[in-house]
């Protein structure tokens, strides 16, 4: 269980240093991992001596211990919260392990802190990403760490293996961002990324480029050109054939003398014309057309003013009992009750159910409907009917709609 309690404060204090640590931060701190780590590691120890208040509470009073190594002020300053914390619940003997506080704080991260985040970048972005951001990642990560090992049943999340491999999860998880925040860390990590990219790839990109497309692209257009010439090939130009020599002026005259001989391809009036009577029938056409409209739309209105509930039932199409399974045949015969209602003066609404219907009609008989209902039932929910049914509900509809 020292895992776990180690874990519960682990979360609460880097849920309190995604807002902190950017104060700290903006203020010359450096936060660092160990503002984490320490207090969870006193408050762990101290849940192991949860029966004598005088030794968990001086277990957990040794996270005061930090102040010693936190290089600022501000970094101090943020710090004596997270020291006090483990202490009051130490003393008040809260070792409590609830998902559901864990999971309350997980959705005020997700929450509020992206906002805080965006609000800011604007006084400073640095402080944003080298502090708040990765302790609101760790924030999230142990949450959910903590909230996925308290479901587990008690045996396998006391296992040393579990809690083993679980921690060594968690820990690596949470020191990624923190290690990226780091400039160093960065530019080891560019520095690597350079290597491998100038070193490795670039080499065998151009290797590829410069051997193998360059080379299939010159070969493409290569057989391109020669399917060209083989086209060609098959078909040879033609000799021009010997022509008396026209001068040009006397090409341009009988070009235009034979323009002004030639009839127009449409007669423009013509066209015009049959357009205005188009437009004028298409214009008279939507007039009557409206009109008419407007006559039906006051006799619907009238027609619904009187109508107080209107069916939704459509009649069902009737295929030859030859080709009918014994449900179909069951549900074809209620589909047939069902038009016999209507006709009868039963307005069936969407809405309405079987049940609804029975007894609804006037005069009909209100046992065999009864019955033809429970037959209708299993036909349809439970997708079962023997050749009986089928024969017993074609003998009720003939009672029912006699």
């Amino acid at each position: 269980m020292m895992f776990l309690h180690t874990l519960r404060l682990a979360g609460d204090l880097s849920f309190y240093y995604a807002f902190a640590g950017f104060f700290a931060a903006s203020f010359g701190g450096t936060p660092m991992p160990l503002v984490l780590v320490w207090p969870a590691l006193c408050f762990g120890l101290a849940s192991c001596f949860e029966g004598s208040r005088p030794l968990r509470t001086t277990l957990a009073a040794l996270s005061a211990a930090a102040l010693l190594f936190l290089p600022t002020g501000a970094d101090k300053l943020c710090y004596f919260p997270a020291a006090v914390y483990p202490v009051l619940l130490a003393y008040t003997g809260d070792f409590a392990l609830s998902p559901m506080r864990q999971a309350e704080r997980l959705h005020w991260l997700c929450q509020v802190w992206p906002f805080f985040a965006v609000a800011m970048l604007l006084w400073n972005a640095n402080a944003v990403f080298s502090a708040a951001l990765p302790f609101a990642t760790a924030a999230a990560v142990l949450l959910v760490g903590f909230n996925r090992t308290t479901r587990q049943d008690p045996e396998i999340s006391t296992r040393p293996g579990y809690l083993l491999l679980s921690g060594g999860v968690l820990a690596a998880v949470c020191a990624g961002p923190f290690l990226l925040s780091r400039s160093v860390v960065v530019a080891g990590a560019k520095a690597a990324a350079s290597a491998v990219y100038f070193g490795g790839i670039v080499p065998v990109l151009q290797l590829f480029l410069n051997n193998i497309v360059v080379q299939g692209v010159t070969w493409l257009f290569h057989g391109i050109l020669q399917f060209i010439h083989w086209l060609f090939t098959l078909f040879p130009p033609k000799p021009l054939e010997r022509t008396e020599i026209v001068s040009t002026d006397e090409v341009i005259a009988n070009a235009q003398k034979a323009a002004e001989d030639a009839e127009p391809l449409i007669n423009g009036m013509s066209m015009l014309t049959v357009l205005g009577i188009l437009l004028a029938v298409l214009c008279a056409v939507l007039v009557v057309r409206h009109f008419l409209r407007q006559k039906f739309r006051h006799t619907d209105t009238a027609c619904t003013d009187t109508t107080v509930r209107r069916s939704t039932h459509k009649r069902a199409r009737r295929w030859p009992g030859l080709f009918l399974s014994p449900v179909d045949k069951v549900r074809r015969e209620y589909a047939i009750y069902l038009d016999h209602c209507q006709r009868h003066g039963v307005t069936i609404l969407r809405g309405d159910t079987s049940l609804d219907l029975t007894g609804r009609a006037f005069g009909m008989d209100f046992a065999a409907e009864a019955e033809l209902r429970q037959i209708y039932l299993k036909a349809r929910y439970n997708g079962t009917a023997t050749a009986e049914d089928a024969a017993r509900a074609a003998e009720l509809v003939r009672k029912i709609c006699s």
